[in-house]
């Protein structure tokens, strides 16, 4: 996406909570793409209850949301009645956030649609959406997994500041030990007293990925000026026992 390299998943939003409970994804995504095939039936009261349920994925949400329309005619005044009241509806919604596909060259199309998701990405000050804890009745929750943990393990919720034009988070540890972020499952542990600062960056050109890899999870660039960081913990990293082959 303009010569930056960005991690895609692609997701049925009917089944959001079931499929993000095992991506285990953070942090949370920089945007989110909802792709509508238009035809005449799309727009129903199903349409608007399926996108209202995805609000558990918290306030700021829609602030992520382009709304990307394919092959048909996405004009409101094409549409009536119920129809048109759930079109207005999503428009409203993701703030007029929107792209038609269809009407110009793929290039040309691909490049508008990159502009447009890094001109909305700039807006929320490069901020990643704070995804959830999606739990059923066998998971556990932060709470619960984090008092298991040794006395010197920490789970804290980090302060967001902004240097240098860009948003960072930001952990004061006052003695040793590991500190967890609640929001992005980033576990440092400190030597002893000092500031850690962290921000979630795109893929560097310089570092390009080997043919058939991906990204195991985002890049991060992770400061600590007092040099008291001694070891990183990276949620990516992890797998989960029940998707292990036996």
């Amino acid at each position: 996406m303009n010569n930056k390299i960005v991690h895609l998943v692609d997701i049925d939003i009917c089944n959001a909570k079931r499929i993000l409970r095992w991506e285990k994804l953070a942090p949370g995504p920089h945007a989110i793409l909802l792709a509508f095939r238009l035809h005449e039936s799309q727009f129903t009261d199903q349409t608007k209850e399926i996108l209202e349920n995805l609000e558990f994925l918290g306030e700021k949400f829609w602030n992520r949301v382009i709304v990307v329309f394919r092959e048909g005619d996405c004009s409101i005044n094409k549409y009536t009645g119920a129809q048109r009241s759930v079109l207005e509806w999503i428009h409203e919604k993701c703030g007029h956030k929107t792209y038609i596909c269809g009407s110009e060259p793929e290039t040309t199309e691909r490049r508008e649609l990159s502009e447009r998701i890094q001109r909305m990405i700039r807006g929320n000050n490069s901020m990643h959406l704070v995804l959830p804890e999606i739990s059923d009745g066998d998971s556990q929750s932060p709470s619960d997994i984090f008092r298991k943990l040794n006395v010197k393990d920490y789970l804290f919720t980090p302060e967001v500041i902004l240097q240098e034009g860009q948003s960072k988070y930001r952990l004061q540890s006052s003695h040793a030990g590991w500190f967890h972020c609640e929001f992005t499952k980033l576990g440092f542990n400190m030597k002893g007293e000092g500031e850690v600062l962290y921000n979630t960056v795109l893929q560097d050109d310089d570092c390009p990925i080997p043919a058939n890899h991906y990204q195991a999870g985002p890049l991060y660039d992770i400061r600590c000026v007092q040099g008291e960081l001694s070891q990183l913990s990276l949620p990516h990293c992890e797998t989960s026992i029940g998707e292990l082959a036996i």
